[in-house]
């Protein structure tokens, strides 16, 4: 099982457990850079968790059901406000961003063309930090669902006073959670256990989620 170093363990953990136990399957995990992570699946070497089905991996990758649905946010300076409502908004602007999370293959692919990718390193406390310094105009964020209360409070939790920064109005993306394999993998053989396990413990993995937001 491979997953983003990026996402909390305290989060991860127990979602992989409770769908473990369900399937059948105890999970050896991985963390690792998304882009591992993803070339991992592709080759068959790990089942991979927190992929989206987007059309380009699709002839390669075979995707279980949505576990949940995960949201890119975008972060500004009261003091310099940025109103951000779609991707064309970042155009012109330094981003600030970390290497090991996901935010979605269109924005990935925006990075050098659109604005300028800064990376900063750490959890949320330290790329708050990096943003109140000015060394990017906006800093992208995600969480677990497409609730503004939810990454308001995650900036809270972070430290970060609500009345220094601006969270957008509304995910600059949304993308669905899911598992993977390559379609050629002898690992593919899984998959259904796994659709199985999900779709048996929806309600508990809800419930999973809006606790760990």
């Amino acid at each position: 099982m491979a997953l983003s170093e990026s996402v909390s363990p305290q989060f991860t953990r127990p979602l992989l457990t409770l769908i473990g136990q369900a399937s059948g399957l105890s999970w050896d995990r991985k963390p690792v850079p998304f882009s591992r992570l993803l070339m991992m699946a592709e080759q068959g070497l790990a089942i991979g968790f927190g992929i989206s089905p987007v059309a380009a991996r699709q002839p390669r990758l075979l995707f279980s059901r949505e576990v949940f649905s995960g949201a890119v946010w975008a972060i500004s300076r009261r003091e310099r406000p940025v109103e951000v409502r779609k991707l064309a908004d970042l155009r012109d602007l330094r981003v600030c961003m970390s290497r090991s999370a996901n935010y979605g293959p269109e924005l990935e692919a925006s990075k050098g063309r659109l604005f300028e990718a800064q990376y900063a390193a750490g959890d949320l406390v330290q790329r708050l930090r990096t943003l109140q310094a000015g060394r990017c105009d906006v800093l992208l964020a995600t969480s677990h669902n497409a609730a503004t209360t939810t990454m308001r409070a995650h900036v809270i939790a972070a430290g970060g006073d609500p009345q220094s920064f601006i969270v957008s109005e509304r995910p600059l993306v949304e993308q669905g959670v899911h598992f993977a394999v390559a379609r050629d993998s002898e690992l593919a053989a899984f998959m259904p256990r796994i659709d199985a396990a999900i779709q048996a413990r929806k309600a508990q993995i809800r419930h999973l989620v809006a606790q760990a937001d």
